[in-house]
């Protein structure tokens, strides 16, 4: 699974790991994992991971069969 990144001025190395963020654009669930300070350039980098409890599973199997279908009609006509 492939991580989000956020970037913020100052060190945001004390956070809290059970905050869930979201939604974003794709209508996923985040939460920080880790952040590393660096003292040079006085930022932070957040790395995030998506959060899937059941109920979002449930959607994203429905999102899954659409995205399915409209990929076999794209080969079917675009190649």
């Amino acid at each position: 699974m492939s991580s989000d990144i956020l970037h913020f001025k100052g060190d945001r190395r004390n956070f809290d790991p059970d905050v869930i963020l979201g939604p974003d654009l794709y209508e996923r669930r985040l939460r920080i994992v880790s952040v590393d300070y660096d003292p040079a350039t006085d930022r932070s980098t957040a790395k995030l991971r998506a959060v899937l409890p059941p109920e979002f599973r449930e959607r994203l199997m429905e999102m899954r069969v659409k995205v399915d279908a409209y990929n076999r009609i794209k080969r079917l006509f675009n190649g």
